[in-house]
């Protein structure tokens, strides 16, 4: 979704599978969600972004912050 000048606000979803070495066979397939905004600066595009592991409470949540410029 575009918030104007730049700016976006965004859903994602994540998803894996994983054998487990210490059980012979076991798979399982962790999966997450989240949402994030990304916006422009004067030193560059900053974003916030907050994820969330499937069964998990909101206090367990991720918080992932980035800043990219370029020159």
């Amino acid at each position: 979704l575009r918030l104007g000048r730049g700016a976006r606000l965004f859903a994602f979803c994540d998803a894996g599978l994983l054998q487990a070495p210490t059980e012979a066979g076991a798979w399982s397939a962790p999966a997450g969600f989240g949402a994030g905004l990304r916006a422009p600066t004067r030193i560059g595009q900053v974003g916030l972004s907050y994820g969330l592991a499937r069964g998990e409470s909101p206090a367990r949540g991720l918080i992932h912050g980035v800043m990219t410029g370029g020159f």
